[in-house]
Formats: C-alpha cells, sequence, structure tokens
C-alpha cells in the first residue's frame, strides 16, 4: 500500500505508512464547547495529533475543515450521536465548528 502525506501547521511534512495506522496511540482527551462563535480544536501542540476523533455529544452543529467559518446553515451537519474522522495536523488545525440552534458539546479524542 502507499503512504499518506500528512501536512503540520509548520511547512515540513510527516510521511505515513498507511499499513501502520493501527499503531496510532491517543494523545489526548478533550470536551469543547461548541455555541454561536465558531471555535477550533485546541491543543495541537501539546498532543501533535495526526487523527482526531470528533464525537457531537449534546446538539447538532457544523464544521469546516479548510479553515473558513461555518454558520448555523453553511458547513457539514455533525448530528447529536454522531462522530467524524479527522486525519492530519492540517485539517485538525483548520477544523471549525459553530452550534446549529442550541450550544452543543464535542468530545475529541486525539493520537499519534
Amino acid at each position: 500500500m502507499g503512504s499518506i502525506q500528512l501536512a503540520r501547521p509548520l511547512p515540513e511534512t510527516e510521511e505515513v505508512d498507511s499499513s501502520n495506522l493501527q499503531n496510532l496511540n491517543t494523545t489526548g482527551f478533550m470536551q469543547l464547547t461548541v455555541s454561536s462563535t465558531a471555535v477550533a480544536l485546541p491543543a495541537l501542540n501539546v498532543f501533535q495529533p495526526v487523527y482526531a476523533l470528533v464525537q457531537c455529544e449534546t446538539a447538532n452543529v457544523r464544521y469546516t475543515l479548510d479553515g473558513t467559518t461555518p454558520t448555523a446553515s453553511i458547513g457539514m451537519l455533525l448530528v447529536a450521536g454522531s462522530a467524524v474522522e479527522v486525519w492530519g495536523n492540517g485539517d485538525i488545525g483548520r477544523f471549525r465548528a459553530i452550534r446549529v440552534s442550541v450550544d452543543g458539546q464535542l468530545n475529541v479524542s486525539y493520537a499519534r
């Protein structure tokens, strides 16, 4: 199998062999409240993740992965009780979320 290029916030890149993805180790967990102002996933420098599992726990949110700011009606819908996998430092760093109608909570597990 080929390899996956993962972008970091810095200009350097890291190559990860996709046959080794089962060797990821959890590096951190956090809960994030999502309200009427878009929020990003913090702690990239602490956890140095290449993977994030983002679970929407309490209320629907919208998110983007390209750094643009989502709104209550624009962005990918993440329904309460569902989750999205985010791969690569670049996409993790550009992740933004906002509530659809009422404040929500995201549970985030980081891995490297």
